[in-house]
């Protein structure tokens, strides 16, 4: 706002300062014969216009003001439930849906069926998962000894 205003008054007074003729060069005074022949002389057509000044520069952009820091979303009952059980409320997919992913109780302990473990039963390590939901694809030991790939996003 002050550089606007610092640029507007320093236009002003170059204007003001070409009108009245200053910062022109001024031509040597002439010898006193050749003023009496171009006095003598038929006048010029026209006069060239005096010769153009460079624009100012442009103002400098100014800096914008000082963001004040967001305020954090308000949380929802979800969020206060999972918390409250040790959980992380988390974003999954390309939805952007809310989960509360949890640690299980019997991580790593050995399995042969989902039912024994908190979240599911791992086919690669006959382990628990360490987390509940367990996120992506994951092959498994179903409830009934069986192996699945699961995919959740």
């Amino acid at each position: 706002m002050i550089r606007a205003g610092l640029f507007a008054a320093l236009t002003v007074l170059l204007m003001s300062c070409q009108q009245l003729g200053f910062g022109q060069a001024e031509a040597p005074a002439a010898d006193p014969p050749a003023a009496e022949a171009e006095a003598e002389a038929p006048p010029a057509a026209t006069e060239a216009p005096p010769a153009a000044t460079e624009a100012p520069p442009a103002p400098a952009p100014t800096p914008d003001p000082p963001r004040a820091p967001e305020a954090p979303p308000q949380s929802s009952a979800a969020q206060d439930a999972c918390e409250k059980k040790s959980g992380n409320f988390i974003r999954v997919g390309q939805t952007g849906a809310r989960v509360c992913q949890t640690r299980t109780r019997d991580a790593n302990k050995v399995c042969t069926a989902s039912s024994q473990c908190d979240g599911v039963c791992l086919a690669r390590s006959g382990t628990c998962s360490p987390v509940t939901p367990l996120l992506g694809c994951n092959d498994i030991v179903t409830d009934s000894g069986g192996m699945a790939t699961v995919c959740l996003d």
